[in-house]
């Protein structure tokens, strides 16, 4: 196994075993495995690899800067980790940044194929 294969799978076995958001699944219709966390994480790593494009598997590795309200970028094959920067303007700036985390993120979770949700992030030396 290439050193590149391996990252891309510890990265994504960390995702998986870091998030325990899945969707449910319709009535009658059993979770795919690798949302199924009785299984080990090596289990749930190697059917979602299997399920990514070659697309969603290189977004995976990215941690961008970017924004929902940009039509610009589309995440319709996910992303790693986006930079998601505090709007001004707020009374309540932390509040008002997480629920938009949050938004962000059910984005990535119930609208992209396979559900994987992102990691947040920004920068810490930035005055608001």
């Amino acid at each position: 196994m290439n050193e590149h294969f391996s990252r891309a799978v510890a990265v994504i076995a960390i995702v998986v075993a870091v998030t325990t958001i899945a969707m449910t699944p319709c009535a009658g219709q059993t979770p795919a495995p690798y949302r199924d966390s009785t299984l080990s994480i090596d289990a749930r790593a190697h059917d979602l690899l299997g399920r990514m494009t070659l697309e969603e598997k290189f977004w995976q590795l990215f941690m961008i800067p970017g924004d929902l309200d940009d039509s610009t970028y589309d995440y319709s094959h996910g992303i790693f980790g986006l930079q998601i920067s505090t709007k001004p303007g707020s009374n309540n700036v932390a509040r008002a940044h997480a629920q938009r985390i949050n938004d962000i993120q059910r984005y990535f979770v119930e609208r992209t194929r396979l559900g994987i949700p992102i990691i947040p992030f920004d920068e810490a030396d930035r005055k608001l």
